[in-house]
């Protein structure tokens, strides 16, 4: 089972880090607004509340929730703001969208390897009850396979957007 979990989540995210650089991937970059991209992550919040109602109903591990070591609301709750100011009002520096894009592939990052070292695996490093193995059944399993690649892929894709605005290069022309 934790196998396929794995691949579950990685074969998604490879394949989606592979089509950044196509062509068809760059048109679409160029034509979305940048902040759609950033708030296009505020769906990280209804994904935690759904997280922690598991874990209050006891299907989900407390660890994977935003009372336990799952910060990725964090996220969500910051996006629209980064949208308004950095891309629409232009109040703030490309920069702080750039960070924040960092910032939250961190944290996602932080999610994921949390919920790997809760599989009952002989990795295991945090003993849950339930464990974290309840991802890897249906309907848990898009968060895995689509949820997490998607989120990355908006940090990745507005990472690349952000790089082609003229005040985040430092270079002048």
């Amino acid at each position: 089972m934790p196998p396929r979990l794995t691949l579950a989540g990685l074969l998604p995210l490879v394949a989606g880090l592979l089509m950044l650089p196509t062509h068809g991937t760059r048109h679409f970059l160029a034509v979305t607004p940048p902040e759609r991209l950033i708030y296009l992550q505020s769906f990280r919040i209804v994904m935690e509340i759904i997280l922690w109602a598991l874990a209050v109903q006891g299907r989900a591990p407390k660890l994977m929730t935003f009372e336990g070591r799952n910060i990725d609301i964090l996220v969500g709750l910051t996006a629209i703001p980064i949208g308004w100011m950095v891309v629409e009002r232009r109040a703030w520096p490309v920069w702080v969208a750039a960070a924040w894009n960092v910032v939250g592939i961190l944290i996602l990052a932080n999610v994921v390897i949390h919920a790997q070292l809760a599989l009952p695996t002989p990795f295991r490093a945090f003993v849950t009850e339930p464990s974290t193995a309840f991802l890897a059944t249906f309907p848990y399993i898009w968060l895995v396979g689509f949820l997490v690649p998607f989120a990355f892929w908006l940090h990745a894709g507005s990472l690349v957007q952000l790089a082609r605005r003229p005040r985040f290069n430092t270079v002048s022309a």
